[in-house]
């Protein structure tokens, strides 16, 4: 089986396998926009998912089909201590996962609303990432950070009004009467 980019196969049958899990990482590590389906041999929801999988080019948009930073793979487990830059063993199969260096997102996690695992959605999924990655800039987005003003803190006043800053009973008091005491300024 011959996949042409964007689309990747990988399994541990191929001969070149090393060589393209080696492509693989680059694409990871220079920032691709990297769509991973990791499936276990012999485990049945896997291979229900393989068609669908296949069939995302179908559905997508041809200008996605064409760009160079768009990478759709489908690799074996048993390779997934050899890849890079896609985070943790994965808790079961299949694993679905979009990584853009350093983020890496479960399918499940995404903003899509239907993810039943269908061509369709793995295609509304993809062009869902690659329109976010379109609108991000390194500016930060317009609008003002709100931030609560948060007050106290674990400690009631009480409890801290009664520590003895000249005989602190462990590290916790010791850095409170070091630093988090307000003393009162005499004029």
């Amino acid at each position: 089986m011959q996949f042409k980019k964007p689309f990747i196969y990988i399994d541990p049958l191929l001969s070149n396998h090393e060589n393209l899990v080696g492509d693989f990482n680059n694409d990871v590590k220079s920032g691709k926009h990297v769509f991973l389906f990791l499936f276990m041999d012999g485990c049945g929801p896997c291979n229900d998912t393989k068609p669908k999988w296949n069939n995302i080019k179908k559905y997508l948009k041809k200008e996605h089909l064409h760009k160079n930073d768009v990478i759709i793979a489908q690799i074996n487990q048993k390779l997934f201590s050899g890849l890079n830059g896609v985070g943790s063993e994965p808790m079961g199969y299949p694993c679905l996962r979009y990584v853009k260096s350093p983020t890496v997102e479960e399918y499940e996690d995404s903003s899509i609303p239907e993810k039943d695992r269908s061509s369709e959605s793995f295609a509304a999924w993809v062009e869902s990432k690659l329109k976010e990655g379109k609108h991000k800039s390194n500016k930060q987005k317009g609008g003002v950070k709100r931030t609560t003003k948060r007050r106290g803190g674990k400690w009631s006043l009480k409890y801290k009004k009664s520590i003895n800053c000249r005989r602190p009973k462990g590290f916790s008091q010791r850095q409170h009467c070091k630093y988090g005491r307000k003393t009162k300024k005499h004029h």
